[in-house]
């Protein structure tokens, strides 16, 4: 999620069955729950992982694992315990000594967006995202790391110039962590990347978020441009 775009699923399962026919295809989909229109009633991949934690809001510990019929007879657990040949579901249960009140608390996460609506909350972080990033390139003088149409709630702002970063041909790693250490002691926090050379902040939105946060970001950043300390 580093460079945070929405990958073309369909041509990129084409294109492993065009060369590839027998394989068994997974897609790693993580972060699709929740940010997503996921559809998995006929799935294009043999089997298709998801996290819950992310932006469906469940606890940690907690995914999913969707195979087709066609396929449970044979993909089995790494870890086999009690319910193991029984059915495919029961053979995931019993793993080990897992603490399943992750599991329990799941109840509550789909109540909660059976309530509040997936699909509004997923379009208003889309819109929101946008809108926060195109202010902030606006306003820093930049641009977007990542074409609008390819984005989903998160999205990469290319940072302006700042004078606690020497001149270099290109930044790294550290170069992001100061920036992220320096924006968090003014109580922000967000992911600071450095992809290809060109340092970028990371920022999302969800149901909770509002402009006016992407906003403090835009003018903690502006004060480092000005020569603020770090």
């Amino acid at each position: 999620s580093n460079a945070p775009f929405v990958l073309p699923l369909e041509e990129a399962v084409a294109i492993c069955r065009e060369r590839a026919p027998d394989a068994f295809v997974v897609v790693d989909a993580a972060h699709a729950l929740g940010s997503l229109p996921l559809k998995l009633g006929k799935p294009l991949a043999d089997a298709v992982l998801t996290n819950c934690h992310k932006w469906f809001c469940g606890p940690k510990g907690t995914a999913l694992l969707h195979v087709p019929s066609e396929h449970q007879d044979w993909v089995e657990p790494l870890v086999i315990s009690h319910g193991f040949g029984t059915d495919f579901a029961s053979g995931f249960y019993w793993t080990g000594l897992s603490d399943f009140s992750s599991w329990l608390a799941l109840d509550a996460c789909l109540a909660f967006w059976e309530a509040a609506g997936l699909d509004g909350a997923r379009l208003y972080g889309q819109y929101l995202v946008t809108d926060g990033a195109e202010m902030l390139a606006d306003a820093w003088g930049t641009g977007l790391g990542i074409p609008v149409e390819l984005l989903g709630p998160m999205a990469l702002v290319e940072l302006p110039a700042l004078p606690m970063l020497q001149a270099t041909q290109g930044f790294s790693y550290e170069h992001a962590e100061a920036v992220q250490n320096a924006l968090f002691r003014r109580k922000i926090e967000v992911p600071v990347k450095a992809l290809s050379g060109r340092l970028y902040v990371r920022i999302s939105a969800h149901i909770y978020n509002h402009i006016e946060e992407y906003e403090v970001l835009r003018d903690a950043v502006l004060e480092l441009a000005g020569g603020a300390d770090a």
